[in-house]
């Protein structure tokens, strides 16, 4: 009777960790595809500079929560936040992302998550297949984006084209 008592309370212990662990990784992951929709989608708006500084301001104020200060502080040096709204003008459509899809890989520390993602962002009727690899930290209970790579030449290949269309 005592060993089946302790094989019980052995499953429970078990699925209590298994229930938290799950939990953590669920609520990361929704940071993460928050993060990235907010981060890649955009919309097409009639082009001006106060438009486009309302977006940009718009953009960072609903990435900030969503990452680490030193990380959002290197993204917006880096102008990596606004390329889906220079993309969105240049091809003068939406950006969608949809279809991301999350695989948790391994990590040795407690707070860290890290993820493997692909996505498809719609520009207007054209498709990009996105992927990359993303770590959230807990921090005071939230998660938030510390690390995000994933094929964002891609994306620049597109402002390029058409830099070098109106100067060549």
């Amino acid at each position: 009777m005592r060993v089946f008592i302790g094989l019980i309370m052995i499953v429970i212990i078990v699925s209590g960790c298994t229930s938290q662990k799950d939990s953590k990784l669920n609520s990361a992951i929704s940071v993460a595809e928050a993060y990235k929709k907010t981060e890649l989608e955009a919309k097409h708006f009639e082009d001006s500079d106060d438009a486009m500084l309302e977006q940009i301001s718009s953009k960072d104020a609903n990435l900030r929560p969503l990452t680490t200060d030193s990380f959002f502080q290197k993204k917006s040096v880096d102008r990596i936040f606004i390329n889906s709204l220079e993309i969105a003008q240049i091809k003068k459509a939406d950006l969608r992302l949809s279809d991301l899809v999350f695989e948790e890989r391994e990590t040795d520390d407690p707070v860290v998550i890290k993820l493997m993602y692909e996505g498809v962002l719609q520009i207007g009727d054209e498709e990009m297949a996105i992927s990359g690899r993303i770590e959230l930290i807990e921090e005071g209970g939230t998660w938030k984006v510390k690390y995000d790579s994933y094929n964002l030449k891609d994306l620049l290949k597109i402002i390029d084209e058409d830099i070098l269309q109106r100067i060549g």
